[in-house]
């Protein structure tokens, strides 16, 4: 079969006067069909256009047809992407027009994808800085036209950040993820996890969360020639009846990973079992992270993997932090990332990519005059004759800026000065002509800025698409001819936003389509393919600065009711999925003026970010809602949130603030409760200052209260006690109250604090010897918490239960599970942690008489803890090095390492009596010379 696309002569011909069409466009396809393999499909150029990103291609040589003078490139078509990531042709008046004045940047952009997908391809951070309308998208978009055909097998992830969704974590990355995942705003919280479900795990992670660790041969085998030649635009869940079977009903660490880091990045997966067992738990998004960053890894790692993020100066902080997590995660792996930002960006984040691996700035700059020329003339190709003086007005005005060139000429065809050939003056094969009216240049009167230009197109509108566009900015960027509907039916100054202004003035839905249609073909709107609310018809506005322009035309008094109207047509299309939506229906209720109403969703979405461990989108969501809320009773509940958030982020005066004003309001309310909460965060404050008899007074007010109060806020008041117990050696305290803690932790299904617990009262039947009990307790851990999926506290057992096979005398059977418990903490990010498993490893290695192994776990552990300023941690790592040396046969050496650790004011008090008693046990003095810190140090990082 051959295809071609055109403009075709349709009549009737020949004596039996047969319909038929004729001309060029025909000619060519019939060409193609004669050329076509077998079974196969071969198109031109012209209908590539319209395919590209829908099927796969395949380029082959150019064509020689008789008749034309130049070759004509034609493609083989594979198969259909089974997820459409087309873009808009590039170009004016629907004439595709070349890139121009970029080469340099292209061929950067191709050179670091093609270090990507070498073999023994290394991670690159490519950002592209540029003003707006310089021409980061059109860049991009030439990119995507490359990689298209490249014949590589890449996955390909593509995401847009938006400012309604600054304040919303991890936005970005929600959007990239339902985008490649197919996940509709509209589907139900069932399907929206079901899909998640399936994409995580037959995108080539299903190991994404199981304990044997990622990239495991199980781990990749399912996503194995997903794709054609490029696989690019091969979604995960498209080879689901090929991959590995998704169980929607058993308990597995794969649906558990999936279902954590869905909820984290910003989906509603509240009702998984999974994520209900870790919400609330500050190793929620550690956690999270270390899933999804192991996900990564494993793509990256099998085939290669290409996230492709615009507007990121529009990004949440969350998200950016996780793009550096991710390149930083992922140094050695086929992985390209791509930003897209203007030079805003480096206002929040100045040191931008530095450190980060193969990272590579392109700067745009404005075309010279040369390039603005050749862009003119390519936008110019159907004008017979392009005049100077049309040339130089054009170059003269836009100053370099591309998108100001193509918006200037659009203003030029619309005033009439640049016209179409009348219908029927060109015919097939010759392609439609414009005409330039030279005479009127004289009368042109250019805007004097791209934002004035912008504006004089919108006052050309006709008074319906006017209103239309307006309305459609206060929605945003992307909107969905719905929520225009719903705002186009009030245009009166009604107070209540719910009441219809006026029934005339009511757009019926056709009329309304008319209108987007007309607006699309002015090229100031662009009709999507995928509308993220199903029923609905969704678009985007080509550039953001004409959504800005088009915003700011739009009456003040107006645009609280406005966006009243939006935030309730987000409420009632969201349905069960409205948690999703909390941060962005705040911000339109903060705009409308609806205090009461944008604080209540402020919270809300307040606590949906603790909950999942986003504390700094938590503390902005809930210091927001409290210049909203005037009323004591209210701003003391937001406070006590806000303290615990603050105590969580280690800033404890503002803890302190906020914690001592939700205390006295709840004490003046005479809410048990909330004094209780207050006084136990307190006492937390109290605890990581060092002050505990500060904590245990704290918590001796709290206890009577929070027996007064609910079983949740009892066990964790419980908690507390026996904690500060802990740490002040009352073990006969601590082993009251861990234990009835324990019970009620269990009674209200507090996952986090049951493994709290019960790790505490391993570590008290350690301390006093009963190793089997003490084995128990952290098994039991060790199985809660990996059903649970709870990393951090399984490392803790893991790393327990080696401490308890090293003082059985077994260092080598503790090997094992210190390994296990290093790599956990590192995906987790925890360097004290990890500094930790590493000075276990050393000093089993000492144990066992492995000096290579004992030195590497060493120094590195000591490295870490040293850059870190970790010098209780310096000094463990002294100590075994002090061991090593003493085993080595460096007694002398040895004792002044040790002597140097039992006098340093860093060490912990509970270990100086077992440091004391070595040096005893070697025979040797407490008083005796000892080394300094620094070159002890250096010895052993030489």
């Amino acid at each position: 079969m051959g295809i071609n696309t055109g403009p075709v002569l349709l009549g009737q011909v020949g004596l039996t006067r047969e319909f038929t069409a004729m001309g060029d466009t025909v000619n060519l396809a019939n060409r193609l069909e004669q050329a076509a393999p077998l079974g196969g499909i071969l198109i031109a150029h012209n209908t590539y256009r319209h395919v590209r990103g829908i099927f796969d291609a395949q380029p082959q040589g150019p064509l020689q047809v008789r008749g034309r003078h130049e070759a004509t490139p034609v493609y083989t078509v594979l198969r259909s992407k089974p997820r459409i990531f087309r873009s808009p042709t590039r170009g004016v008046e629907g004439i595709e027009t070349r890139m121009i004045g970029r080469d340099a940047e292209l061929a950067a952009l191709q050179a670091a994808f093609e270090d990507v997908v070498a073999a023994g391809g290394q991670t690159r951070v490519v950002t592209i800085v540029g003003d707006a309308g310089v021409g980061k998208s059109r860049l991009l978009y030439e990119f995507d036209n490359w990689v298209e055909l490249r014949p590589e097998l890449v996955r390909y992830f593509k995401g847009r950040a938006t400012p309604a969704l600054q304040s919303v974590p991890h936005s970005l990355w929600r959007d990239l993820l339902a985008f490649r995942f197919d996940i509709l705003d509209s589907d139900s919280p069932a399907v929206a996890l079901s899909k998640f479900r399936r994409g995580m795990v037959v995108a080539g992670a299903t190991g994404v969360a199981g304990a044997t660790g990622a990239g495991s041969p199980a781990g990749v085998a399912a996503s194995a020639g997903v794709g054609g030649p490029t696989g690019v635009g091969s979604p995960a869940n498209a080879v689901a009846q090929t991959g590995a079977p998704v169980d929607e009903t058993a308990e597995s660490p794969n649906r558990h990973a999936a279902d954590v880091v869905g909820h984290w990045l910003g989906f509603d997966f509240s009702a998984s079992p999974s994520v209900a067992r870790l919400s609330g738990s500050p190793d929620f998004a550690a956690l999270a992270q270390a899933h999804f960053l192991r996900y990564a890894r494993v793509l990256a790692q099998e085939r290669g993997l290409a996230v492709l993020l615009e507007d990121i100066h529009w990004a949440d902080d969350s998200s950016l932090d996780l793009i550096e997590s991710l390149a930083q995660a992922v140094p050695d792996a086929h992985l390209l990332l791509i930003c897209l930002t203007r030079p805003s960006l480096y206002e929040r984040r100045p040191h931008w990519g530095q450190g980060l691996p193969g990272t590579l700035e392109i700067r745009l700059s404005p075309l010279d005059d040369p390039g603005s020329r050749a862009l003119v003339d390519e936008i110019m190709q159907r004008a017979d004759r392009v005049p100077e003086a049309l040339r130089a007005l054009v170059v003269r005005e836009a100053q370099g800026n591309p998108f100001y060139i193509e918006e200037l000429i659009k203003t030029l065809v619309e005033q009439g000065v640049i016209a179409r050939e009348p219908a029927g003056a060109a015919l097939p094969p010759h392609p439609e002509r414009w005409i330039i009216h030279e005479a009127m240049l004289g009368a042109v009167r250019v805007p004097p800025t791209l934002t004035a230009l912008l504006q004089a197109r919108l006052d050309a509108l006709t008074p319906p698409e006017q209103a239309v566009l307006q309305r459609a900015a206060v929605v945003g960027r992307v909107f969905w001819d719905n929520a225009v509907h719903a705002l186009l039916g009030q245009t009166s100054a009604a107070k209540n936003p719910d009441a219809p202004d006026d029934p005339a003035a009511a757009a019926s839905t056709e009329a309304l389509s008319r209108t987007l249609a007309a607006l699309a073909a002015r090229e100031l709107i662009t009709r999507r393919d995928r509308p993220a609310f199903a029923g609905t018809e969704e678009y985007t506005f080509r550039h953001n600065l004409l959504r800005e322009v088009a915003y700011e035309t739009v009456l003040i008094r107006d645009r609280k009711r406005h966006h009243a109207r939006v935030a309730r047509w987000l409420e009632v299309n969201a349905g069960a999925r409205l948690a999703e939506y909390l941060g962005l229906i705040a911000e339109h209720y903060i705009l409308a003026g609806a205090d009461a109403r944008a604080a209540a969703y402020l919270e809300r979405s307040g606590d949906a970010a603790q909950r999942s461990g986003a504390y700094q989108s938590a503390r902005a969501a809930f210091e927001r809602a409290l210049t909203l809320r005037p009323d004591e009773r209210e701003q003391a509940e937001l406070r006590l949130k806000l303290g615990a958030v603050c105590w969580n982020l280690g800033d404890f005066p503002a803890a302190e603030r906020a914690l001592f004003f939700a205390r006295d309001a709840a004490r003046r309310a005479g809410d048990v409760h909330g004094q209780a909460n207050a006084l136990y965060w307190l006492s937390r404050v109290a605890i990581s200052r060092g002050d505990y008899a500060h904590a245990r007074m704290l918590l001796a007010y709290g206890l009577p209260l929070a027996r007064a109060a609910d079983p949740d806020t009892l066990a964790q008041v419980l908690y507390g006690v026996a904690d500060v117990a802990w740490k002040m050696g009352d073990l006969a305290t601590l082993q009251t109250y861990v234990t009835e803690s324990l019970t009620l932790a269990r009674a209200v299904g507090n996952t986090t604090l049951e493994l709290m617990a019960l790790n505490r009262l391993g570590t008290m039947a350690y301390l006093r010897g009963d190793l089997d009990t003490a084995r128990a307790y952290y098994e039991t851990c060790l199985e809660l918490a990996r059903g649970n999926g709870n990393l951090e506290r399984e490392a803790t057992a893991l790393m327990n239960l080696g401490a308890l096979a090293h003082r059985q005398g077994d260092p080598g059977g503790g090997l094992d599970h210190y390994r296990a418990a290093l790599a956990h903490y590192r995906e987790l990010g925890r360097s004290e942690q990890v500094v930790m498993a590493l000075g276990n490893l050393a000093e089993a290695g000492v144990d066992r008489g492995d000096w290579p192994a004992a030195r590497r776990d060493l120094a590195e552990g000591l490295a870490l803890a040293w850059r870190l300023g970790l010098l209780p941690r310096v000094t463990v790592m002294l100590f075994v090095y002090g061991r090593y040396l003493a085993a080595t046969g460096e007694r002398a050496r040895a004792a002044e390492v040790v002597r140097l650790v039992l006098a340093h004011p860093a060490t912990e008090n509970q270990t100086r009596p077992q440091i004391a008693a070595l040096l005893t046990e070697w025979g040797e003095a407490a008083d005796g010379p000892a080394a300094e810190l620094e070159a002890v140090v250096a010895e052993i990082l030489e």
